[in-house]
């Protein structure tokens, strides 16, 4: 480019009121206008009309305010039309005038196009995204999820135990009453070690619950595609679950629990505290407590009453009556839809809630707050409570992920063979309710041959009778649907072996699992066991 086109280019934008106004020009609009620059200076003109259109050029633009682009396709009209335009100086002012009145709209309809173009480029953008994400394998996701996951356990069960074997200094002490056995306490892991740390526990939870929900939405994308969700069930799914779970379970077992223990001898302060975060009492407050061996036997039956008739009130009203004959097995995924985002809000909250308001200022709070947990957090957990059902509550919907993912992957369609799905959720789903409810339901008030276990609590004690009755209430449900089965011609091997295999496993996982993470264990297994049964002796 030369410099007089060169100059001539500055001296157009330069009086242009678009870009002295403050609004830039295009990178397009520049290269236009110099190759157009350069187109005039190579061509041949009148030298009374180059001379001409460069001095009525400035003058409109610096007084009327001329549109660049309308300036410059006169300027850079043919010679011929040049010369014509320029033996009539008036009628080109008259024109250049015209133009520079419609140079706003012009600018704004330009303004909108370039809108609407970055708002096109952004949504194909997105498309392209969601459909790569769409296109990853659905077994890989879960195969890290459930792998990060278990590493997560692991890494807490090693920093617990470590931090157990430090023995770190406790808080000072207050008064000691000799009347609990020592031993009830142990297996315990070092709750001041966990309150340091303790910010970054409900972050991780509330990270883990909302890939949770991510998971189980890029599981449906993978399964049926965006549209092929039906999200309108997915809500009504969310909403049954919350009525279920959150306001009917909630606000009849807390009161239930507040009532049993004014009835039992626990004074107001105590029922105070015991519904607190907890977290600002002493090593000795779950001690001091349950130091009366009559007390400890009233906390042992609403610990189990309250706490297992909560998650049998929800277990069989979801996996019983609301996932089979309200959603429907054959919407198994948008029931887990559902489900996810209920788990992700409620542990959001509970977080937020003992994040915000965990100190003893904070007490009368929780007066309402602690409707969040509805009973669910065991009293002899002590100041472990509130971690521990948050623990649970998140291993319990891992499980149904992963759960879900096995079963999706070992056994047909959901949509082609409802009755099928609607069985497997039934064998999976009943050993984790009513098998783990019966066993502290008898195992806690009336177990006499105690064990220790690891857990998250401050008293990890489980009993042989526990254990016999997870195994009976694991079998007989499994029994009995297996036996009233009309849909499906099973073999008679599979109406016996296979209730009793599941029982059989929901005993070994249950008693074995750390303390709080069975929800996710038991269902995993059971999962596995149904689709190797299934794919092995009745495909």
């Amino acid at each position: 480019m030369t410099k007089p086109s060169l100059a001539l280019l500055l001296l157009l934008w330069a009086c242009n009121p678009v870009t002295s106004h403050g609004f830039m020009t295009s990178s397009a609009d520049i290269q236009r206008a110099a190759r157009q620059s350069q187109h005039l200076t190579t061509a041949k003109a009148a030298p009374t009309a180059t001379s001409l259109v460069p001095n009525q050029l400035v003058h409109i633009s610096v007084n009327a305010g001329g549109d660049m682009q309308s300036v410059t396709e006169l300027l850079f009209m043919d010679a011929d039309e040049r010369e014509e335009d320029a033996s009539n100086p008036k009628q080109l002012l008259d024109f250049l005038d015209a133009s520079a009145l419609s140079s706003p709209t012009l600018a704004l309809h330009e303004l909108l196009d370039r809108m609407a173009q970055g708002l096109k480029s952004a949504k194909s953008k997105t498309e392209q995204f969601l459909s790569l994400v769409a296109q990853m394998s659905n077994a890989r996701l879960v195969g890290i999820a459930s792998g990060i996951l278990v590493i997560v356990l692991f890494l807490a069960f090693a920093y617990f135990r470590c931090s157990e074997e430090k023995g770190e200094s406790p808080v000072p002490e207050a008064k000691v009453v000799s009347a609990v056995v020592p031993s009830e306490v142990c297996g315990a892991p070092n709750v001041h070690s966990i309150r340091a740390h303790l910010d970054w526990y409900l972050l991780a939870i509330a990270c883990l619950a909302l890939c949770d929900l991510l998971l189980n939405i890029l599981m449906g994308v993978k399964l049926w595609g965006v549209w092929g969700i039906e999200w309108g069930w997915a809500c009504v799914a969310a909403l049954l679950f919350m009525t279920i779970d959150v306001v009917m379970k909630n606000c009849f077992f807390l009161p239930l629990r507040r009532c049993l223990l004014h009835r039992s001898g626990f004074t107001p302060s105590e029922v105070q505290e015991i519904d607190g975060p907890r977290w600002h009492l002493d090593d000795h407050w779950l001690e001091n407590l349950i130091a009366d061996p009559l007390r400890k036997h009233w906390t042992q039956v609403i610990d189990a009453a309250c706490r297992k008739g909560g998650h049998l009130w929800v277990g069989l009203s979801n996996y019983v009556v609301l996932v089979p004959l309200v959603i429907g097995a054959d919407r198994a995924t948008e029931a887990a839809i559902g489900g996810s985002f209920i788990v992700f809000v409620t542990l959001s909250l509970r977080c937020a809630a003992i994040w915000r308001f965990r100190g003893e200022k904070d007490l009368w709070r929780w007066r309402h707050l602690t409707f969040l947990f509805g009973a669910g957090d065991r009293i002899r957990d002590g100041r472990l409570g509130h971690l521990n059902i948050l623990i649970s509550s998140m291993a319990s919907s891992w499980g149904r992920l992963a759960c879900l993912a096995i079963v999706h992957l070992g056994l047909p369609s959901e949509k082609k063979n409802k009755d099928l799905w609607h069985l497997s959720i039934m064998l999976v789903s009943l050993p984790v309710v009513v098998g783990d409810a019966l066993g502290e339901l008898i195992g806690t008030p009336f177990g006499l041959h105690t064990f220790q276990v690891r857990g998250l609590g401050e008293i990890n004690m489980k009993s042989i009778e526990g254990c016999i009755a997870v195994l009976v209430g694991s079998l007989v449900p499994c029994l009995l649907v297996v036996s009233f089965n009309k849909d499906l011609q099973l073999q008679a091997s599979t109406k016996i072996g296979l209730p009793c295999v599941l029982a059989l496993l929901t005993t070994a996982t249950e008693t074995l699992s750390f303390r709080g993470t069975d929800n996710f264990f038991i269902p995993v297994v059971n999962s596995a066991a149904v689709v190797a049964w299934w794919a092995i002796l009745e495909s």
